[in-house]
C-alpha cells in the first residue's frame, strides 16, 4: 500500500504542474538526519526537487533524496538508500526578492542498517512537512539559492529530517 499512495503521490506532482505559471528544478546538498533509539546518524545527502506554481503561490512538488555516502555511531552503520515524495506547497514574499515555501506531503523513506555484519531493511512513511527559502541571483534572476528543511518522519522513537543548500531554476 505504501508504494501504491507514493506513486499517486509522486504522479500527482509530475501532472498538476501542467497548468502552472511557473516551472523549476532545484538539486541540493544535503544531510538526512536520523535520529534512531538514542543514537543519531547525519547523512550526507543529494536532493532534487522539481516542482510548478500557479500564480497565486499553490504548486506541487517532487522530492527525491539519496544518501551520498553512510553514517556510523556506536557500531551501527546507517545508509540512507532513497527518500521519495510529493508536496502540496504555498509561495510567499517574505521580503523584496526572498522567497517562503511552505508545504505538506507524504513522503517514503528506505534506510538499510548493519550491526554486527548484519544488514536490516527498514521503510518508513507518512504525512512530511516542508520549508524553504529562496534567493534569486542579482545576475540571473531565474536562479535562486534554496535552503530547505524536511520534517520527514517521527514514530516509535526514529525521527527522519532534511535539510538541503543548493540552486533552483524557475522556467
Amino acid at each position: 500500500m505504501r508504494q501504491i499512495t507514493c506513486i499517486f503521490t509522486c504522479l500527482a506532482c509530475f501532472s498538476a504542474p501542467v497548468l502552472a505559471e511557473t516551472w523549476y528544478v532545484g538539486a541540493d546538498g544535503g544531510v538526512g538526519m536520523v535520529k534512531a533509539s538514542s543514537e543519531k546518524f547525519y547523512i550526507p545527502a543529494a536532493n532534487v526537487r522539481l516542482g510548478g506554481r500557479l500564480e497565486n503561490g499553490v504548486g506541487l512538488e517532487a522530492l527525491f533524496s539519496i544518501g551520498v555516502t553512510d553514517s556510523e555511531e556506536a557500531n551501527v552503520n546507517m545508509e540512507l538508500n532513497s527518500m521519495a515524495g510529493g508536496y502540496l506547497t504555498y509561495t510567499g514574499v517574505l521580503s523584496d526578492t526572498t522567497l517562503l515555501t511552505l508545504g505538506v506531503g507524504y513522503v517514503a523513506t528506505e534506510l538499510e542498517t548493519e550491526v554486527g555484519g548484519k544488514t536490516s531493511d527498514l521503510s518508513f512513511d507518512g504525512t512530511s512537512l516542508a520549508i524553504r527559502l529562496e534567493e534569486p541571483l542579482r545576475a540571473y534572476p531565474s536562479v535562486k539559492l534554496s535552503a530547505g528543511y524536511y520534517y520527514v518522519f517521527e514514530d516509535d522513537g526514529v525521527k527522519i529530517r532534511n535539510f538541503g543548500l543548493g540552486l533552483q531554476y524557475d522556467f
